[in-house]
This record gives structure tokens, sequence and C-alpha cells, in this order.
């Protein structure tokens, strides 16, 4: 009960009821309007303070990032912010379920930012999607900072309504802007159709579908001496006291436009009371304008009256304007024989910077002070037209100074004008700098990209190299000469050298591609002031000049002809060791990110796999001590053994009868006890020795080997019942003697094993295992607990402690040494009383 001594329930249901009629209010403030900017930000002020949160936000989705937009109670500063998934998670978690995220403590929970948090001191936090057409466009997010909230039911729901209205404004914005956007594109064609008409030379009419005019220009005005009043909203055959009442026009308009909307070059001739005989050519087009269900006649009008006494002229206009519009490319010139202008439309004026006053009659080279006397243009005006009329596709590159380096691709046409004798030039022109600037882009783009693939390419093949070369066998000066070579081609660099540090000084001990009397030399930290550089700082340098450059010896890069360099040291443990530096001899070329990325890389493969064979010597020093100690332990455990054997022997050939038969067995366990001895002395010198030694691999039958191995244990134990299956035809590629090792261990264990059945089964096979070819060895034996399968492989280590199964421990052990050698994994399968199968690979 609450202080009014309401309860619980009806404090749920007042919270829900002011909360829906809070939520009324907002979402009408959010259909208020357009102004998307004030409506969704009086939404975060309102709905925060309905909800009694202390902080608002709304994040919107832009490309892969954050990007705050409204806030309140949050620094300003992180208005126009852009933070990633990892920044904010919680806004991440409520993209990816499309649910609201509400977190009670978001200092101490996984699906915040903590740090993020605690910087905005946000204690309890709530996220919503914002969902346009099932796609996450943004986050609402309502936050405390002055205590942990546990978010209702009743208020996570108003949120989600609020975020359901504020995506809905987003998407009515953006349609709105759309809407403004379509209008002002039709309110720009049609301002742009009427200037067409103001703008055309010749008179021209637009007729609605009752012939009666709507439009007309100042041209058909003042060709044909009429106003306005008297023309517009009148039937066209009706103007000028019934002048145009032409027969000629009514075939136009009334029989031969309704069958082809589209008619130029119709001629009409006709006797005007006012301007006296015409010729006019007409163009008449017919548009059918759906959104009002009816068509317009544009109607273009020409006096060719003087130009039918010139047809000579006439001709030559018309070729004229038929080749302007063949040739037009955005900017067009004409020039006549001389190279001087004609003429040039706007797009030239407008692309060039120039003025017609300063074009048209000047030398096409002169124009723009000398700008265009460019040498390409030259070739293309005074050789290639002459040979061929027309050339489409020229391209000139030129650095223009009023519009700076431009890309142009030029069309020319070459026409001979036969009334006159001459002939005149078409150049039309676009401009397509920045077309080429992007396929710069892209081509250098593709380029980086193949370049970084060929060198992870040749880091991996490095890596192998050095890892393969100096763990196994060892070859330093090999490997160290091959790496030199592989990773100076792979930068592309020209030369390379490999210094080693001894204390001060420096020796050559590789070279690619420079004087082969380098190797050896010794230089002091002066001589070779860019290595010593790099030892002191244990960074990387690149020398983009060295003839130039504080950081080298120029003694020394003018001995060699070094015109830039890229150096790093080889460093193990914090101790500088080496250093190799690759060089330009040609050119001062720069070395990009790409290639000392790649030289950084490959400075950790080198003083790794270093380091590495450093440790394998150590191992190695360590392995043949041990084989020494080995040795030396068993030759010292023998000669006790033997003479203790040997005594044994020898009391029990010459004084047995004087011994009870108590001490005789404690003689004969003394006795049994030293072969016992020498035997695992034996074995754990074998065991050592498959360790050891070159691995040689061939092609091994390993069903062959099993029956070879099979038939010696029979001949031991002949009496003994035995099913032995055996599939035909198993090969494997390894180590013959090792593997010999192996079944006889395997193979002999489940003969072992199998000595208390009636009748043994012993199966050697072949199988599959994911993508590996497994062998196996299968028998009818007591089995073993998977618990203990781990055991089995151990040495000294045996789950049965039975006389009759009697053994060292060691065999297992052994088996998975040579395994291993063969880079093949062991394993076993069993249960207690149902049999065990042991698998190998090689």
């Amino acid at each position: 009960m609450n202080g009014q001594g309401e309860s619980p329930d009806c404090d749920f249901v007042i919270r829900a009821h002011k909360l829906c009629l809070d939520l009324n209010d907002i979402i009408m403030l959010i259909n208020s309007g357009h102004d998307t900017e004030e409506i969704l930000h009086k939404v975060v002020e309102e709905s925060s303070k309905v909800l009694g949160c202390e902080s608002a936000r709304i994040a919107l989705r832009e490309d892969e990032n954050w990007v705050i937009r409204y806030v309140r109670n949050l620094p300003d500063d992180i208005i126009g912010r852009s933070f990633t998934d990892e920044d904010l998670p919680h806004a991440a978690l409520a993209m990816i379920s499309r649910k609201p995220v509400a977190i009670d403590d978001a200092f101490h929970d996984d699906r915040t930012n903590t740090e993020m948090m605690k910087s905005l001191g946000m204690k309890s936090i709530l996220v919503l999607p914002l969902l346009k057409k099932d796609v996450v466009i943004g986050t609402l997010f309502y936050g405390y900072s002055s205590r942990t909230v546990s978010f209702t039911d009743v208020e996570i729901d108003y949120a989600e309504r609020i975020a359901t209205g504020v995506a809905l404004a987003l998407q009515d914005a953006s349609l709105h802007k759309n809407f403004i956007e379509f209008k002002r594109l039709s309110d720009d064609a049609r301002e742009y159709a009427e200037n067409i008409v103001e703008t055309v030379r010749e008179p021209l009419v637009v007729l609605n579908s009752d012939l009666k005019i709507l439009t007309a220009n100042h041209s058909f005005y003042d060709t044909f001496k009429v106003t306005p009043e008297e023309t517009i909203g009148n039937f066209i055959y009706d103007l000028g006291n019934r002048q145009w009442d032409i027969p000629g026009l009514r075939v136009l308009i009334e029989e031969i436009l309704p069958q082809d909307t589209v008619f130029n070059g119709y001629e009409v001739e006709h006797d005007f009371v006012d301007i006296g005989h015409k010729i006019i050519l007409l163009n008449a087009r017919q548009i059918f304008r759906e959104n009002i269900g009816s068509h317009i006649i544009l109607l273009a009008m020409e006096d060719i009256t003087e130009r039918k006494q010139l047809e000579a002229e006439i001709q030559d206009a018309r070729e004229y304007a038929e080749n302007i519009v063949e040739t037009v490319r955005e900017p067009l010139v004409v020039l006549n024989s001389d190279l001087k202008v004609l003429t040039a439309n706007h797009s030239f004026y407008d692309t060039f910077k120039v003025s017609p006053e300063n074009t048209i009659g000047n030398f096409i080279y002169d124009l723009g002070n000398r700008q265009w006397d460019i040498p390409k243009l030259r070739v293309l005006i005074e050789e290639i037209l002459p040979q061929d009329t027309v050339f489409n596709g020229y391209e000139v590159e030129h650095n223009f100074a009023d519009i700076g380096h431009k890309v142009i691709l030029l069309n020319a046409r070459q026409i001979f004008r036969e009334n006159i004798g001459s002939h005149i030039i078409l150049l039309a022109m676009e401009d397509i700098t920045e077309r080429k600037q992007l396929e710069e882009a892209l081509r250098k783009s593709a380029d980086e990209m193949e370049e970084s693939k060929n060198l992870g390419d040749a880091l991996n093949e490095i890596d192998t190299l050095l890892y393969s070369s100096l763990i196994t066998t060892q070859d330093y000066n090999a490997t160290i000469q091959r790496m030199l070579e592989m990773t100076t081609q792979a930068i592309g660099a020209e030369t390379a050298v490999y210094f080693s540090r001894e204390g001060d000084r420096w020796r050559v001990r590789h070279v690619y591609k420079l004087s082969g009397s380098l190797v050896g030399r010794s230089f002091s930290s002066s001589e070779v002031l860019h290595t010593a550089i790099t030892a002191e700082t244990k960074r990387s340098i690149v020398v983009s000049d060295a003839l130039h450059s504080q950081d080298v010896d120029q003694e020394f890069v003018r001995m060699l002809g070094i015109r830039s360099l890229l150096d790093f040291p080889l460093i193990i443990k914090g101790e500088v060791l080496g250093d190799l530096a690759f060089h330009y001899h040609s050119s001062a070329v720069p070395f990009n990110e790409r290639q000392v990325e790649f030289v950084r890389k490959l400075q950790n493969s080198i003083t790794l796999a270093l380091e590495n064979a450093r440790l394998l010597d150590t191992i190695q020093e360590v392995n043949r001590e041990l084989e020494t100690f080995n040795y030396t332990v068993a030759h010292d455990l023998r000669k006790p053994l033997a003479v203790i054997n040997g005594y044994c022997q020898m009391i029990m050939t010459y004084s047995s009868d004087m011994l009870d038969e108590k001490s005789k067995g404690y003689l004969q366990k003394a006795y049994d006890g030293t072969w016992r001895m020498t035997g695992l002395i034996d074995a754990l010198l074998n065991f050592s020795r498959v360790i050891r030694g070159e691995l040689n691999r061939e092609s091994v039958n390993l069903s062959a080997m099993a029956k070879e191995v099979v038939e010696e244990l029979q001949l031991v134990e002949p009496e003994r019942r035995t099913t032995i299956r055996i599939t035909e035809g198993i090969k494997a590629n390894g180590d013959a003697s090792l593997l010999q090792i192996v079944l006889e261990n395997i193979i002999g264990n489940a003969w072992k094993y199998t000595s208390e059945q009636e009748e043994a089964i012993i199966e050697f096979g072949v199988t599959t295992v994911g993508e590996e070819t497994a062998y196996f060895v299968r028998d009818n034996g007591p089995g073993f607990d998977m618990a203990d399968a781990e055991k089995l492989f151990l040495p000294f280590q045996r789950l049965e402690e039975k006389p009759e199964f009697a053994g060292h421990g060691i065999g297992l052990a052994t088996v998975e040494r040579i395994i291993k050698r063969h880079g093949g994994r062991v394993w076993s399968e069993g249960a207690l009383g149902k049999g065990a199968t042991f698998y190998f690979t090689v």
C-alpha cells in the first residue's frame, strides 16, 4: 500500500494511465509537421520527462556506425559524433534482437561498454530499436545517472510506442523530403520548358486539345505583329482576323498529327495581310499529358521566305546544323579553315571560363592567353583530321591556368562546304577528368590490393622457409641468403644487405645483387649510421633521399650508389643481433606503407625463427647430453646386474643342496629380477632410439608387415586358438623400421591381452576418421575403462598388474613417439569386457 492507502496494483494502473495520456500527446507532437529536427528534439525532451528519466538521446545508423543526433541532459559535444558497435554494444544488441534492451546496472553488465557508461554517468539504461521497413535505422535511449532503476513493463511498452512513432516520423520526413525534391524538380522542369519556349529563336505556340493557344513566345508576336491579348486563349484559325485559317495548317493539325505525333519540316505558304507573303516551315509535336488525360500541340515556325531564295546557303546551313547535332558532346566550338573560332556553345564558355568576346574570331591556339596551344590538339587538327575527316574519342590532357588540370575527350569532324570552296571543323569536348581520376583511383586500389595479396603470399612463403629450414635443417647461411633474395623481390627493392652485430661493429654476412666483395667486411657504427640508428632506437627507418639525409653516412651510400633505403634491426629478447637493409639505386623511390608493414612482419618472423632455432640448438644439446647419460647409466647398471646374475647362477649350481626351499625361492627371485631389470634397460634404450635419427619415408605395405608380426607370435604359441583378420593391400608412407615397431607393439599387445579368451580375435584394417586415413588393430580382450585411456601411452603406466599380462609399460609410449615423429596421432577406444581398438595415422 502507498502512503494514501492505495495498493501497488492501483499505482501500476495509475502509472499506465498517465503514460497512455502522455503517449497520445507525444504521438500528436510527432505527427504535427515535417520539421524532423524540431519534432525529434521535443520528443526526446518530453518522452524522457514523462518516463521520469534523467537523460535521453537518439542515435541514427550510418553505414556501420552510430551517430548521435538528439540528446537531453547529455554533453552537447557528443552530438554528431560517430560510435562503433564496440563503443555501444547495447545499441548493437537492440539492432540485432529488434527488441528493447533494459539494463538495470549499466556499470556491471556485460551488455554495455562499462568505460563509456561510467564516463557518461549512466547507471541504468533502456535502449529501443527504431525500425523502418524492418530495418534498424537508429536507437532511442533513456538513462538514469543518479541511481539504478528497473524499468517496468508499462514504461518499456510506452517507450516502444514512442520508438515506433519516432521511426514513422523519420520515414515520413524522408518521404516529405522526397516529395519536396520531386516538386522542386517539377517546378524546375516547368521553368526550364518555359525558358526553352522563350529562348527558341523561331516563333513558337502551344495549343491545347481544342486548338486554343495556351502560350506563345516573343518571337511569334514580333514576327506576326500580334499581341498576347489577341492571341492567348483564342482559336488558332481565328488569329489576326482569321489570317491563320490556312488550309495547309489545317491539314497538318487535323489530319497529319493525329496519325504521326511528331512531324517536322511541314512547309506552309500564305499571304498575310500585315506582313505579306511568307513561306513558313512548321515543326509540330503532339504530347499526351497523362496526368490530365489530354494532349497539347507544340507548333514551331520558321520563316524560310528568304532562305528559299538562297537554296545553296540553306543546304549548307542544313548540313552545318545536322553535323553539329551529330557531333555535339558537351562543350563545342566551330573553326573555319584558318582555325579561327566561328562559334561556340554556352557549355564551352561555362566549362573553360571564357567569354564570347575573347573567343569568336580568335585563332584556336591563342585562346585564354595561349592556354589552348596544346601539342596533342595540334596533332589532331593539323595531322589527323586532314587524313580522317571524322575522329572520335581523342584524349587530351592539359593544365589550364584558370580551371586547373583537365583531361578532355575530343570528337572532331571536318566538313567541306562546296558553295564557298572551304571547310569547317566541328570540335566537341567532354571533360572526363573526374572519370579518369576515379579510374586511376580504382586502378590504384586494385594494384594496392594485388600488392597486399602478393606481399601476404610472399610472407607466408618466407615464414615457411624460415621455420622449415632454420628449425629442421639449420642451414643458416643458405636460409638467410634465400630469405634475403625472396624479401627483396617481394617488396620490389633492387638490392639488400644482412649485417650481424659484433660489439660496436657491423659485419656483412649476406648481400643480394651487391658486390660479393662486401661479404665479410666489418664497418663501424659511424660508417653504417642508419644501422646504428635502428640498433639504438630498435625501430625501422625509411630514408627516401639517401643523398641528402642526416640519417645515413654519405660516403657509404655513395660507395654503393644507394638512393633510398628501408632498414630494420633484428632483435631477440631485447638484444639487437643484426640488421637488414633494402635499397633503391636507379632513383629515390620512397618505400610505401605496405612495404614497411611487410618488413615489420618479416622482422617478427625472422627474430622468432632465429630464437626458435636457438632454443632448438639448446634442446638438441640437452638431448645429446641425455642420450650420453642414458648410455652411461645403462652401461653402469648392466655390470652390477651381470655380477648379481652370475653369483645367483653359481650359488644355484654349487650350493643349492645346502639351501632350504625358502632360500632357493629368494635366490630365484633375485635371479629373475636381474633379467627383468636388464630387459627394462633394453626397453628404455630402444625407446630413446625411436625418437632419434633421420626419418626415412617410403611406401610401406602394412598388411604384409602385420602378417609377419602375427606369424612370429604364432610360432611362439602355436597351440592358441586365434582368428586373424588382416585387410589386404593396406599401404602407408612412413619409415618402415619404425612402423614395424608400431605394429609389433600394438599387435603384440592384442595377442597378450587376448591370451585368456577361448578364441582370440585380432583384426588389422583401415578406416576414415573425419578427413584422415586411420589404421587400426582391434581385439576381443578384456578391454579397459575409457577413463584410463590417456594413461595407456604414458611410460611405465600399466592398467593390468596380472602376471599373465607381464611387460615393461614402455611399448605404447614407444608407439606414440614414433607416430608423433611421422606427424600423426594415436588413440584408443574400449570398454571393460568388450575388447579394445587402437588407431593411428601417419
